[in-house]
C-alpha cells in the first residue's frame, strides 16, 4: 500500500491554505471583514519578516483563533443603530420646523381695517 502524501498536508500546511482556512474560521464567528483583514495583514507581515509560514509561527489557524479577542460587534451595531436613530430624528425636526416656517411665511399680511372709532 502506497502512501498517499496529499492526505497528510493539511489545508493550512501552504501559506495561502492556512489564510483560507483562518478566514473560513472567522466568519462564522461573526468576525468582521475588517478585523479579518487587519489580523490577516498581520500574519503576513510577521510571516514576510520572519520568514516563517503561518502554520510554524503561529500553529493551527484554530488554535491561534483561540488566542485571539475581538471587539464586540454588539457595541458597533448599538452605535450605528443609536446613530440612525438620531440622523432620522434630527431629519424630523428639521423637516417640521421647515413646513412651519414654509406656513408662517407664506401667509400674506392681512389688511388693518380702519378703526371705526376714529
Amino acid at each position: 500500500m502506497t502512501a498517499d502524501h496529499s492526505r497528510d498536508l493539511s489545508s493550512s500546511s501552504t501559506r495561502e491554505g492556512w489564510l483560507r482556512d483562518f478566514t473560513v474560521l472567522l466568519r462564522p464567528r461573526g468576525v468582521d471583514g475588517v478585523q479579518i483583514g487587519d489580523e490577516l495583514a498581520k500574519v503576513e507581515a510577521f510571516c514576510d519578516d520572519s520568514g516563517q509560514e503561518p502554520k510554524d509561527a503561529y500553529g493551527e489557524p484554530a488554535s491561534y483563533i483561540a488566542t485571539l479577542r475581538f471587539a464586540s460587534h454588539r457595541g458597533a451595531r448599538f452605535t450605528a443603530t443609536v446613530a440612525r436613530g438620531v440622523r432620522e430624528l434630527t431629519t424630523g425636526i428639521a423637516t417640521m420646523a421647515r413646513r412651519v416656517s414654509q406656513r408662517l411665511w407664506s401667509r400674506r399680511p392681512v389688511a388693518r381695517r380702519a378703526d371705526p372709532g376714529r
